[in-house]
């Protein structure tokens, strides 16, 4: 691990990673930190450090103005350069623990989180919430909390979540750009979003093939208020089942508008819905999530929302939109030049 910069009179500082090992260093400095800190995660495999803690492999509580940024794809001597692509910075939970566990403690309404650039790998967590990633604000605490060009990959969970679990009182969540494939839940096998009392934002989001153990229930839930604005556009939702094999896509709970998504099932009622599709989204296979030129997700999504812009790269680092408009879903259209193989995650 490299120490990179140390502000002391802001008790803040910028940690360069490299394994399993220097995360962990990291993760604990972060923890000792009353600071805003920032960890730089170099492009690789991040297997189970040897020591985990005891929620997950990387657990921390922050506290009032102890701000945490982490991202990946970085090379360098001291992290000075990124690669956006999320599929270069792999974090492995071998089916054995949740990947990150954090915590916002009593009085931490100024805290920001922001998580991007990363593909998270087979997190577990069989007795609760959030398989590879839980948020959670303590005794009615909340967050502001950006997830971006993030994978969460065949993720479990024994309860709510399979693969993320954010639950917070109050302040912004927004969950752009990400993919959520081939995670398990008992509910929501992707992901369960409970903010009580802030906007929240799941925009361009990939939802796909994720299977929930119980009947009813969906891959998404987002809990919402009816005063605050929650917003769900610009997703794919594609081949999520339930245990009777029902496609069963999301559940919207409170006043919430849905805009330009590709779906089948959903349940609640939207304040408001528009241009939402079922077409087949046109991908090249199950397994490969790059679309044809003719996919219906193409030019297809929205970009004038309120308070919040959709995003401007995607998971593999293109520009959005590319086209008149951009595209719905995680991934940009952009003609490869024919890589000879593909990688599912890709």
């Amino acid at each position: 691990m490299t120490l990179l910069a140390w502000w002391p009179g802001v008790e803040a500082a910028l940690y360069c990673v490299d394994s399993a090992e220097t995360m962990r260093q990291a993760i604990n400095g972060a923890k000792a930190s009353p600071g805003a800190d920032e960890i730089r995660m170099k492009s690789g495999i991040y297997g189970p450090p040897i020591v985990s803690g005891p929620d997950a492999q990387y657990d921390l509580t922050l506290a009032s103005g102890n701000d945490l940024t982490i991202s990946g794809g970085w090379s360098g001597a001291n992290c000075t350069a990124q690669t956006n692509d999320a599929a270069l910075t792999l974090m492995d939970g071998n089916q054995q623990d949740r990947i990150f566990d954090i915590g916002v403690s009593g009085g931490s309404f100024g805290v920001t989180i922001r998580i991007s650039n990363l593909m998270l790998f087979q997190g577990r967590d069989v007795g609760n919430v959030g398989g590879c990633m839980r948020i959670q604000g303590y005794q009615g605490v909340g967050a502001n909390v950006y997830l971006e060009r993030l994978i969460f990959a065949e993720c479990t969970a024994g309860q709510r979540g399979g693969a993320l679990a954010v639950i917070t009182q109050s302040g912004h969540l927004q969950i752009k750009g990400n993919r959520f494939v081939f995670n398990t839940a008992n509910s929501e096998s992707a992901a369960y979003l409970n903010n009580v009392s802030g906007n929240t934002y799941f925009i361009n989001n990939s939802v796909i093939g994720n299977t929930t153990l119980s009947p009813v229930w969906p891959a998404l839930t987002t809990a919402c208020n009816l005063i605050d604005y929650c917003l769900v556009a610009n997703n794919v939702f594609w081949n999520n089942v339930d245990a009777n094999g029902a496609n069963r896509d999301a559940s919207l709970v409170g006043g919430q508008s849905l805009h330009n998504n590709r779906l089948d099932a959903y349940s609640g009622v939207p304040t408001s819905a528009a241009n939402n599709i079922s077409a087949d989204p046109g991908y090249h296979s199950f397994n490969d999530f790059d679309v044809h030129a003719d996919s219906p997700l193409r030019n297809a999504g929205r970009s004038d929302f309120p308070f919040v812009s959709p995003p401007s790269l995607d998971l593999k680092g293109v520009a959005r939109p590319g086209g008149a408009a951009i595209d719905i879903g995680a991934q940009e259209f952009n003609e490869p030049e024919g890589p000879l193989f593909a990688n599912q995650f890709e």
